[in-house]
């Protein structure tokens, strides 16, 4: 209903603990550095939204402490990061990508988040292939012939200084400001 112009949505019920989840997100991290806030800020994500239904598997270079501190909020972890892409290691990425699409398959996102999306990496192209929806960090320059521009569906943002050149560039209509 609109109240004003303003639509209203209703207020969701956290499910039960018998309801099944309702969205998968695999989360691509950059590092597993406790003392980064991005990564304290993903695994506190993952903590927050799971009373919601949202599950979180977080990938890329996991250490020990925090994959406890993941599974202390609820998230599992998958010991698996991305290969950048490179005309010279093709192959290598080639094999990435097909190692990936079976990580895909067996773990099942609804939506694959690339914390800092590098430069066409092997999860997002795996991804891609696999018509599972691409969020990535909106953040840094745009670099026109980044393989990453075509694959991500969305650009998330903090704040617009966050997202300014992102904003400015063809990617545009693709970012989204949350904070």
């Amino acid at each position: 209903a609109a109240v004003d112009g303003v639509i209203m949505i209703p207020a969701q019920r956290p499910p039960s603990r018998t309801e099944p989840d309702r969205i998968h997100v695999l989360m691509e991290l950059a590092s597993s550095d406790l003392r980064m806030g991005a990564v304290n800020d993903a695994i506190d994500l993952a903590g927050l939204a799971r009373p919601l239904g949202v599950r979180f598997t977080f990938a890329g270079p996991i250490d020990d402490g925090f994959a406890a501190a993941a599974s202390r909020h609820g998230a599992a972890v998958l010991r698996a990061s991305s290969r950048m892409f490179s005309r010279r290691g093709l192959p290598l990425y080639a094999l990435d990508v097909a190692r990936w699409i079976e990580r895909l398959a067996r773990c099942r996102p609804d939506v694959v988040h690339l914390n800092y999306a590098g430069w066409g990496p092997s999860l997002a192209c795996a991804a891609r292939l696999c018509h599972v929806p691409i969020a990535a960090r909106a953040s840094g320059a745009f670099i026109e012939s980044n393989p990453s521009n075509r694959w991500v569906d969305i650009l998330l943002a903090n704040c617009v200084p966050q997202a300014s050149e992102l904003l400015r560039s063809p990617l545009g209509p693709r970012v989204v400001v949350a904070g």
